[in-house]
């Protein structure tokens, strides 16, 4: 037979459970926030140096354009 605990201890364990979780449900809502920004800001920095490498293919061809 298991053993039974006292009420207050139940309900100790209960509340530091709960404490528990509701810490561990912000932590990682904030770890996927961290995360998404992280994703995003990769992506704006991706794509600005896809548009850098675009312009300076621009600015080669003109410039073989010009010496020809």
């Amino acid at each position: 037979m298991s053993p039974v605990l006292p009420k207050k201890t139940a309900d100790d364990v209960a509340k530091g459970t709960e404490r528990g979780y509701n810490n561990l449900k912000g932590n990682t809502k904030t770890f996927a926030d961290d995360l998404s920004s992280g994703v995003d800001e990769l992506k704006q920095n991706a794509k600005n140096q896809g548009d850098e490498l675009k312009d300076s293919a621009n600015d080669l061809k003109d410039t073989i354009r010009k010496a020809s």
